[in-house]
């Protein structure tokens, strides 16, 4: 077992790599590896410092990856890995650190992917796998293997949501506090509720600033947002999913997978994890 907690850690290393051209910040936080073969990259880290707070990753198998275009946010998250997965997590994502932790879990060689410019409330559960097996007692087949998620750019998860297997989130996607989202693609502009969660509105967008100690200036000020700035659609910049879970299927080591979400992320196209209604 090899743990990482604090940078001067990295070097110790021996049968993982921890891949990052500046200096990290592990504050209340550590890396666990149970396993070999695994890699975590930051990318994009140019003159920031990536900060890693009041989390946990533990990677309990071999030869995951864990992608991280870490912007200037600070990442506040838990993460479970099994064997040959993929976590992407994209640049400026906000993770709130009051209340509960974002749980990540990537298990039976499935991934999570999430793009840039989230918002993640507290107390969020993000799963590509039931954990425990379920047969057809008929056929004495399995029914439910896992299945990877997908979440795009600027999507906003409320508090105590339930994100599950096989759930693909388009950019600009709305999923409210106590919903949990299983094997769904929810177009973006949409916002979502409920457990299991259904659609609510359509061509909506969100804007990030906390509203909650607004006066009544403060109310006609933000009545109306000057921009379509977070309005997504469809053009040739667009990249489908399944696409990518595709490419990434077919890529044999973490480094080959590394390669290939550098090149990914190098294709900052506003619409690129569109999905339409």
């Amino acid at each position: 077992m090899e743990n990482i907690l604090k940078q001067e850690d990295i070097n110790s290393l021996k049968h993982n790599k921890f891949i990052c051209a500046g200096e990290i910040d592990l504050i209340k936080s550590k890396i666990i590896f149970h396993g070999v073969g695994n890699v975590i990259f930051i990318k994009n880290l140019e003159n920031n410092k990536f900060q890693l707070v009041n989390s946990e990753i533990n990677f309990f198998g071999n030869y995951n990856l864990l992608f991280i275009d870490a912007g200037k946010a600070k990442y506040t998250f838990n993460l479970h890995m099994f064997h040959n997965s993929v976590c992407h997590i994209g640049a400026n994502n906000y993770f709130n650190p009051y209340g509960e932790i974002l749980r990540l879990r990537c298990a039976e060689e499935k991934n999570i992917f999430i793009g840039d410019d989230g918002m993640f409330s507290s107390n969020i559960e993000i799963c590509v796998s039931d954990s425990h097996l379920i047969f057809d007692s008929k056929t004495f087949q399995r029914v439910n293997y896992a299945k990877s998620i997908y979440i795009g750019d600027h999507v906003w998860l409320g508090r105590l949501t339930g994100v599950l297997k096989g759930t693909k989130i388009g950019s600009g996607a709305i999923v409210g506090t106590r919903s949990v989202v299983s094997g769904k693609k929810i177009p973006s502009n949409t916002s979502w509720a409920g457990a299991p969660a259904k659609q609510k509105g359509s061509d909506v967008f969100f804007v990030g600033y906390n509203a909650q100690p607004y006066n009544a200036k403060d109310i006609e000020l933000h009545s109306r947002y000057e921009s379509d700035r977070w309005v997504f659609g469809n053009d040739e910049t667009t990249i489908e999913f399944e696409q990518i879970e595709k490419d990434l299927s077919e890529l044999s080591t973490p480094m080959d997978k590394v390669n290939y979400l550098v090149n990914l992320n190098n294709k900052k196209g506003k619409n690129r994890f569109f999905i339409s209604c």
